[in-house]
């Protein structure tokens, strides 16, 4: 069993360092900085319907649990969309526990088992969907140079769907497993007490691993070595068109 799944992580980092050399190669990624696509100090995100897609029940905190909170403080109507359960029940009592804090009213739960989702039509078609019914004006997705596998397969489906619905906002690509290349910050230094209250109700992974830390600490170096305060986070922010053509060989 052990070699097994030295041999499936093996498997994982040569797919996610394939499809990585294909995004940093692309000269449409490039082009776009070249003409000015570059680094955007925001001091509230878009207003509008937002939409977060979580790999985990944790996902979305870690990676834009400021954001998210600003955005409900500014009575934007934001839905999170859990792919996984997190491998036990109490992952969804912290997730809704933490949704609380950060002000979200509206989540969806798929419970498919960690590195079980599935890239199947179906799923593709219940994602067309969710987005055509909460309309978002911008839909926050782990980055699809993210590492980790879950994540990496939330953003291919997110591809998939992209090619199948119509949408005209912005779409914020964010980080957990890796730091994307930022060409967004915004300032959580406002919420940032929520966000950290929100990390702690995922009291099971923090046991795990030392994810508050290593989170906030993510946040403080994106603020500090910009001087916008104290905690930022990042995000890779395109529309619809440059995303698919970024992504059109991963």
């Amino acid at each position: 069993m052990f070699m097994l799944n030295h041999i499936n992580k093996l498997k994982d980092n040569a797919l996610h360092l394939n499809s990585l050399r294909k995004f940093v190669t692309n000269k449409t990624f490039f082009n776009a900085i070249r003409v000015g696509f570059k680094l955007k100090i925001l001091t509230k995100p878009l207003s509008g319907n937002v939409l977060v897609l979580s790999p985990h029940p944790d996902d979305d905190v870690f990676g834009c649990g400021g954001t998210i909170k600003i955005h409900t403080e500014s009575n934007d109507s934001v839905t999170v969309l859990y792919f996984t359960n997190g491998g036990n029940k109490s992952r969804r009592f912290e997730a809704e526990q933490a949704c609380q804090l950060l002000g979200v009213k509206k989540t969806i739960f798929w419970n498919y088992d960690d590195n079980q989702i599935k890239d199947s039509k179906k799923t593709v078609e219940d994602l067309v969907e969710i987005i055509s019914k909460t309309n978002p004006k911008t839909i926050y997705v782990p980055s699809f140079t993210d590492p980790h596998p879950d994540h990496f397969l939330v953003s291919l489906i997110f591809r998939k769907s992209l090619e199948k619905v119509i949408f005209t906002g912005q779409i914020f690509s964010y980080e957990v497993w890796q730091p994307v290349y930022a060409n967004r910050l915004i300032c959580i230094d406002s919420v940032v007490n929520s966000k950290k209250e929100a990390i702690k109700a995922h009291e099971s992974q923090l046991n795990n691993r030392s994810y508050y830390f290593a989170i906030l600490g993510l946040n403080k170096y994106r603020a500090g070595m910009h001087s916008i305060g104290e905690y930022a986070e990042g995000f890779f922010a395109c529309n619809k068109e440059l995303y698919l053509e970024l992504t059109k060989n991963i």
